[in-house]
């Protein structure tokens, strides 16, 4: 054992773990430890002895080992099992040949730098919630360039609404999972985290009542407890108030863009958050 150990711990070998160059996990010897006492998985210190006696000789002598073991203990192995066991470790010599070639090592190289591009493009795009289309970056650019003349005193006159969720407590705990097309939430697989969904508007020198919204927010409830109890009430004491909100269904049903055409509304583009001023200052609060 020790001079694989010695071997395992060369310099030249721990110099190639920087560049992911390390040796065939197939053929080290904490691999096979684990493939018969899990890491992850508590045993008690019998169970794991016999795991990594087992280990440490399929790792010297292949699973061949397992024969003298079974003659050690005075059971004679058949044929069969002897055909078997040779046959494993010759599958199990020429995988390890195959690792060792430059095809297999080309294809992990490939695989290593296609998962490093994916990973980057991740952290790159980490700032944008979903994908924009071009359509979506050509309706946000005429949107911009719409307004590029605006000055401060067109800007006062806008009132930036937005919802936002505040988990109750420091950590929201979300959790995101896979699912295959069609397949719904597996209800015992699920757990509801506190919460709640508070909704704002800010103007230049003004703001809004916070309102927390408890359930469901549809059309007709965002115009009786938002629209009418608070966000009328509040752009009729403003001169001249332009009403900006996104397209989410609530605020784009029938019966609330019924109601807002008796005020000025300005046009949103699609995703298009990271150009609202109120995502900071939701930002602000959950801090």
């Amino acid at each position: 054992m020790r001079p694989i150990f010695r071997d395992l711990s060369h310099p030249d070998l721990l110099q190639k773990m920087f560049a992911w160059k390390t040796q065939n996990p197939n053929e080290s010897l904490h691999n096979v430890v684990w493939s018969r006492v899990p890491k992850a998985t508590f045993v008690q210190i019998e169970t794991l002895s016999l795991g990594v006696y087992d280990a440490v000789c399929s790792f010297n002598d292949g699973n061949v080992s397992k024969l003298k073991m079974l003659q050690k203990m005075g059971v004679e192995p058949g044929k069969f099992s002897v055909s078997a066991m040779k046959l494993l470790d010759r599958e199990r010599l020429m995988k390890a040949i195959y690792a060792f070639s430059g095809r297999s090592k080309k294809i992990r190289k490939d695989k290593r730098r296609k998962r490093k591009k994916e990973e980057d493009n991740i952290k790159k795009n980490k700032a944008l919630p979903t994908s924009l289309t071009p359509e979506h970056r050509q309706l946000r650019l005429q949107w911009c360039q719409a307004r590029s003349m605006w000055n401060v005193t067109d800007l006062q006159n806008v009132v930036f609404s937005d919802e936002s969720r505040f988990a109750l407590g420091s950590d929201d705990n979300c959790v995101r999972v896979w699912r295959r097309t069609g397949e719904r939430y597996n209800s015992p697989h699920t757990v509801q985290r506190p919460g709640v969904m508070v909704w704002g508007a800010i103007a230049y020198d003004s703001r809004s009542t916070s309102i927390v919204m408890r359930g469901t927010l549809t059309g007709q409830r965002y115009v009786d407890d938002i629209l009418l109890l608070h966000e009328g009430p509040f752009l009729n004491g403003l001169p001249g108030p332009i009403f900006q909100q996104d397209n989410a269904h609530p605020p784009t049903a029938r019966v609330a863009q019924d109601l807002l055409r008796h005020f000025q509304t300005l046009p949103w583009p699609a995703r298009a958050l990271d150009l609202s001023p109120v995502e900071h200052v939701w930002d602000q609060l959950k801090r």
